[in-house]
């Protein structure tokens, strides 16, 4: 893979439709969706888009699991030049209005189930007063002229890539669920327009903004990075160079970080989409050590990418097969990394034991999507890794400080944070971890670091 010459994360999607147009991209529940399909339901999305008059560098709220949708309205959104902010649905509600009060989108497009999130931001924000209807019972809403209005909401079903039975057994209730999410649009609908001709995609230099932690932690408001196409070009680069053995169109590359998260949708989004892998995606079976175990041999997993208490799960889960005398199964496993912190050196060796693989630490943040890992070849035990080819670190009064192609331009809107975390194109990571003559990354207290995977949302 090499990415020097392509603009944006658009082009580098566009490059693995041209040479895997059939390769399956996305398995989710047992539904394949090729590069191809991917790609025109992007173009589709973004078609949309354009035709509801929004402009470059409007922002569109995505507020979903990790479902095929995402990744259509993710890569849609850049198609037409808008900005997405993704929305993570185990934040609080206060949280999540904070971020939307922040970058105001346009438009939310929001799942089903995390509908609750908005419902009362919805109906008590000034700026948002709209009546909202069904657009299926509305069929004059799509002559009104989107411009006007400051924002709206997509409607989206996790099951609408089921087949009818899980469809159903996934919903539970389904009409109870639709007579209290209302919306603008309905996915389908959406998704009714023609695919947007790549003479017409537009460019956005900002690619993604992303919410973080602001200076005074996690009782402030959150802040949000701007990041750029060219920094999460370059971060791919990065990981091209330290895991292409791994990370290559055959990998089966298991997805449970969540795509909402820069860390999750650099290594198990963008990653994976620039070499032609194939993503497996499950809402289920990673809450469940058991079932999650089945899904890696099943499906052949090659890359799993998780956070240290999945990893433990793992080896609990393989330890009460043992004890039960019943038969683990062999794995296709080459490559598991895990971030959100360091695993214990005894439950590491237990993994290998079951596994046949390592796992190796990284450590990325919103700010920074992938700064260091415990690549094949250069580890360093108790460590989270080595900073990244072309990044630098050094050590001033205590505090880490890095700079590297990857880092975010700043705040997004917020001059005075930026300034707080940024100096001359240093990045401050503060004083919980520090940095050794080998460019391995220490973490003082393991359980506790600024991480860009909350591990509280996780327990």
């Amino acid at each position: 893979m090499s990415c020097h010459t392509e603009k944006s994360l658009v082009d580098v999607f566009r490059v693995s439709v041209a040479r895997y147009p059939q390769k399956i991209a996305l398995r989710y529940f047992g539904r394949d969706i090729n590069y191809q399909e991917l790609y025109d339901s992007a173009r589709r999305f973004a078609g949309f888009l354009l035709s509801r008059n929004l402009k470059v560098g409007d922002r569109i709220g995505l507020l979903m699991p990790n479902i095929p949708q995402y990744a259509i309205a993710y890569f849609g959104t850049m198609m037409a030049g808008c900005i997405p902010v993704p929305l993570d649905i185990r934040d609080v509600p206060k949280r999540i209005e904070q971020v939307l009060d922040k970058t105001k989108p346009r438009l939310i497009v929001v799942s089903l189930r995390e509908y609750h999130h908005l419902q009362q931001y919805v109906q008590e924000k000034a700026w948002f007063k709209k009546k909202k209807t069904n657009d299926r019972l509305n069929f004059q809403q799509k002559f009104l002229d989107f411009s006007a209005w400051p924002i709206g909401i997509v409607g989206v079903d996790a099951a609408d890539y089921f087949g009818f039975w899980k469809r159903l057994a996934y919903r539970h209730n389904p009409f109870d669920k639709f007579k209290k999410f209302t919306y603008d649009y309905w996915w389908h609908s959406a998704l009714r327009n023609p695919p947007l001709s790549e003479e017409k995609f537009r460019f956005c230099e900002t690619a993604l903004l992303q919410s973080a932690d602001s200076s005074e932690g996690r009782e402030g408001e959150p802040v949000i990075a701007t990041l750029t196409h060219k920094q999460l070009i370059a971060n791919l680069e990065q990981i091209h160079l330290t895991l292409s053995q791994f990370m290559s169109k055959d990998a089966r590359v298991l997805s449970p970080l969540p795509w909402t998260h820069i860390f999750g949708a650099t290594t198990c989004l963008n990653a994976p989409i620039a070499v032609g892998a194939t993503i497996v995606i499950s809402l289920k079976e990673i809450r469940f050590p058991i079932a999650l175990l089945r899904m890696l041999q099943e499906e052949k997993i090659t890359v799993f990418i998780g956070i240290n208490k999945m990893f433990d799960a793992l080896v609990m889960a393989c330890r009460d097969l043992k004890n039960k005398e019943m038969e683990i199964g062999k794995f296709n496993l080459n490559l598991c990394v895990s971030g959100g912190g360091l695993m214990r050196a005894e439950r590491k060796r237990e993994f290998f034991e079951h596994f046949g693989v390592p796992v190796s630490e990284g450590h990325g943040l919103s700010e920074a999507p992938v700064i260091c890992l415990n690549w094949p070849g250069s580890s360093k035990e108790g460590t989270l890794g080595k900073l990244m080819p072309g990044t630098e670190g050094m050590m001033v009064d205590g505090n880490l400080f890095i700079r590297g192609e990857q880092l975010m331009v700043g705040y997004y809107k917020d001059d005075e944070e930026t300034n707080k975390a940024m100096n001359g194109g240093w990045l401050n990571l503060g004083g919980d971890i520090s940095l050794d003559g080998e460019n391995f990354l220490i973490p003082k207290d393991p359980q506790h670091i600024r991480t860009c995977i909350a591990e509280e949302k996780n327990n």
